[in-house]
């Protein structure tokens, strides 16, 4: 370690390290405003993740190397912090670097601390940004204490259109915050969620849409999930975990477990994606809180995925789990990037959530997401309504209740699609498509009337597809009655769908 004395700024230090343990630390000799960071791992785009907390043992940075540049401002002003950096004072001490996964083998650190100005055009913040985490207050990990979970961007009983899925540059994608909030208001939407891979930012450029924060659990071969509404970070990685974290089933159960308590609402991503599947076998069904049915459309495999997410989605149902379906665009690119030669650039909102709520609030995007108040589209908007027993209803709703007291068990549905004439209307319940209907105007009008009496459990859906059968939307199910689960397990879900984990590459 080299250490030398700075005449403006202080201490300034640089270390050097090649071992293999997992977690390195540093001294801080005295109190300071603001530290300086830098590093390196001798190589580009590692992949590999870090944490660095404090002397109070206190989440103060995390970085993911692989577009974020590597070197930080940790300020008690939070305006000038870094965003995955938390403010607060500098404290003298013993700070710790921790390694997610695994040791890189070669890393160099520089720190430098100071009062007052820091000298040095690399770390000029965009000063522009909400706070969501800053000082004592956000605690061990990083809470979201600055987080205001109750503003409203908009009134009125509407369906709300946002994204459940993407990345920036924090991560792994190729559009900045500010970027990607800027494109999220020219594309109209009225929320996104921030989902980066196991990266938890403390702030984010103030813009029009509702921006609610989440994190996305990601294990680099196994599986990946999202906790939306995440209040703060869950240790997903760390040397000292006794349940292996993110390695194991254990962990992983412990994790969602965490993330369900604090109020979060967890969604299993692209499930069956080849080498981002879902590959946890024994994790409980009841933990899927979402499943995310249609994810990066542009992409040429997604459309057999889709369908494939839809078969498993379709027997989670028949087996009495009510669990909404949702997409994501899983936006990593700029707006006129493609996954593929040929295929059509990605975007957030590509494709969009609709949420019925009351108001554009943290709280009530979530509280319509966990009712399964949901439909997704590539471009039809809908309009739902849905009256049984003298009560009015819309996607995702449970019937039983008022069926029970109706006597006739009759349903009336009525559908109002727009922006989707020459497609067709699939009526699917149970599972099984029972009724197309053909999509002929500009704003069409579809009425069913049917009964459910009688039936202990029924559910019914509905999707818009093209001529050539080509998903365009699909809605949340209605349904009554209760199920005894018979299906317990992740596992036992592929088992009855006859997928083998080992045929998903």
């Amino acid at each position: 370690m080299e250490i030398e004395q700075s005449p403006k700024n202080g201490v300034k230090a640089k270390l050097r390290v090649e071992a293999p343990d997992s977690a390195i630390s540093f001294e801080v000799e005295r109190h300071a405003e603001w530290m300086r960071l830098r590093f390196d791992y001798g190589k580009p785009r590692t992949w590999r993740q870090l944490v660095i907390r404090d002397p109070a043992d206190r989440l103060r940075f995390m970085h993911f190397d692989v577009v974020e540049p590597r070197n930080a401002l940790l300020h008690r002003n939070a305006e000038l912090t870094t965003a995955t950096a938390v403010a607060g004072d500098i404290i003298p001490g013993r700070w710790t670097i921790e390694f997610l996964r695994n040791f890189p083998g070669e890393f160099e650190l520089e720190w430098v601390i100071g009062d007052g100005e820091v000298l040095d055009e690399a770390f000029v913040r965009d000063e522009d940004r909400e706070i969501w985490s800053e000082g004592e207050g956000a605690g061990r990990n990083g809470d979201l204490n600055r987080y205001d979970w109750n503003v409203c961007k908009g009134t009125g009983r509407r369906w709300y259109r946002g994204d459940l899925h993407g990345h920036t540059t924090l991560s792994d994608g190729s559009l900045s915050p500010r970027e990607m909030t800027r494109q999220a208001e020219a594309r109209e939407l009225d929320f996104f969620f921030v989902t980066e891979h196991n990266v938890f930012p403390s702030s984010w450029p103030k813009g029009k849409p509702l921006v609610i924060p989440g994190m996305e659990f990601t294990s680099f071969g196994k599986g990946d999930w999202n906790a939306l509404g995440l209040p703060g970070w869950i240790d997903c990685w760390g040397t000292g975990l006794q349940d292996g974290g993110m390695h194991t089933q254990e962990g992983q159960n412990r994790m969602m477990e965490e993330a369900a308590a604090c109020g979060a609402v967890r969604t299993f991503n692209h499930p069956l994606a080849g080498r981002f599947a879902w590959r946890y076998p024994e994790s409980p069904l009841r933990f899927i809180d979402l499943l995310e049915i249609w994810n990066s459309p542009t992409r040429r495999s997604t459309p057999g995925l889709t369908e494939q997410t839809m078969v498993l989605w379709n027997l989670l149902w028949n087996d009495g789990y009510r669990v909404p379906g949702v997409g994501g665009s899983d936006t990593h690119l700029r707006p006129d990037q493609s996954y593929e030669e040929g295929c059509p650039p990605d975007t957030i909102g590509d494709p969009a959530s609709y949420v019925l709520a009351d108001r554009l609030t943290p709280q009530d995007i979530l509280s319509g997401l966990r009712a399964g108040h949901v439909y997704v589209s590539r471009g039809p908007e809908l309009e739902a309504s849905i009256e049984a027993g003298g009560c009015t209803f819309t996607f995702g709703d449970d019937l039983t209740e008022a069926l029970a007291g109706s006597g006739d068990g009759i349903v009336r549905y009525r559908l109002t699609v727009t922006d989707a004439k020459g497609a067709k209307l699939r009526i699917i319940e149970n599972g099984v498509v029972i009724d197309t209907q053909p999509i002929e105007t500009d704003c069409w009008v579809h009425d069913q009337t049917f009964s459910w009496k009688g039936l202990d459990y029924v559910w019914r859906r509905l999707e818009i597809r093209d001529a050539d059968d080509k998903l365009l939307c699909f809605t949340n199910p209605i349904s009554s009655g209760t199920k005894e689960h018979e299906l317990l397990t992740w596992g036992q879900l592929l088992d009855k769908a006859g997928i083998a984990l080992d045929s998903l590459v």
